[in-house]
């Protein structure tokens, strides 16, 4: 039996690089050229920019395709509302697993180690990439993996694999 694939959410199904920078950052929770404050401290002031972020253009071929998708996300507790209602108007039919904060790693524990997952990330501060599809950034280009697309023709391939 396959394992089953799991997807994060920003930064792989939500963009919220879009309305925080308005562009693809070069480092991990870089610093606002305008205002100085990381990209932590930006949501943190003003969650509501969550539900301004647009779909990816992963999201958007993953719906093509699947009618049931596998989240796991972390979020401060003040962000919870804003994405539920961003899932409710994207991704009505996700099953979601939260995990508090930013506990990026616990969450990559829980689907490798309890789960049998594959996991698709973006993140750069995870310890382990073996069962990782990586969304290309410029903010984990550093990351050695296995698996990395950038574009969602790539990422369909190996989304695909696990279906």
């Amino acid at each position: 039996m396959k394992p089953t694939i799991i997807f994060d959410l920003d930064g792989v199904l939500r963009d919220v690089n879009k309305v925080v920078y308005g562009f693809e950052p070069e480092v991990w929770n870089q610093r606002h050229p305008e205002s100085n404050e990381t990209f932590l401290d930006i949501l943190k002031s003003d969650p509501s920019l969550l539900l301004q972020a647009p779909p990816t253009e992963y999201l958007n071929a993953l719906m093509t395709e699947y009618s049931r998708i596998e989240i796991a996300t972390c979020q401060y507790q003040s962000w919870v509302k804003y994405t539920e209602e961003w899932l409710k108007r994207y991704i009505p039919f996700a099953e979601v697993k939260w995990f508090p904060g930013f506990a990026g790693q616990e969450k990559n524990d829980y689907v490798t180690k309890t789960r049998s997952c594959i996991l698709v990330e973006d993140s750069p501060m995870l310890q382990n990439y073996d069962d990782i599809i990586l969304i290309d950034h410029p903010y984990n280009r550093h990351i050695r993996c296995k698996t990395r697309v950038t574009n969602p023709e790539q990422f369909m391939r190996e989304v695909r694999k696990w279906k």
